[in-house]
């Protein structure tokens, strides 16, 4: 029985630890949600403030979204919080803001 494909959502992705799951994720094709098999990878939205690197959003599995988790209305961000499985919160301010 195959089990349904995983759509993951990582905010802070373009940050050092958001681009490394990111990455990690889109090598290994699939993700293990606790208790349940493996689940191949659907859909990796990655939402951050700044671009996330050219490598990671060249991967036809990921959906790029530039915006500020902070003040960004869901509703601006049609298909972006919808159908996820699993969500790494990865952002925060930075030293400066």
């Amino acid at each position: 029985m195959t089990s349904a494909a995983a759509n993951v959502l990582i905010t802070g992705a373009a940050g050092f630890l958001g681009a490394r799951i990111a990455r990690e994720i889109l090598g290994a094709g699939e993700l293990r949600i606790t208790g349940e098999q493996p689940r191949p990878l659907a859909r990796l939205t990655l939402l951050d403030q700044v671009a996330v690197p050219a490598d990671i959003a060249a991967d036809p599995r990921a959906h790029v979204v530039t915006a500020d988790l902070g003040t960004a209305d869901p509703e601006d961000l049609p298909g972006t919080f919808g159908g996820i499985d699993a969500v790494f919160h990865l952002a925060a301010a930075v030293s400066g803001e």
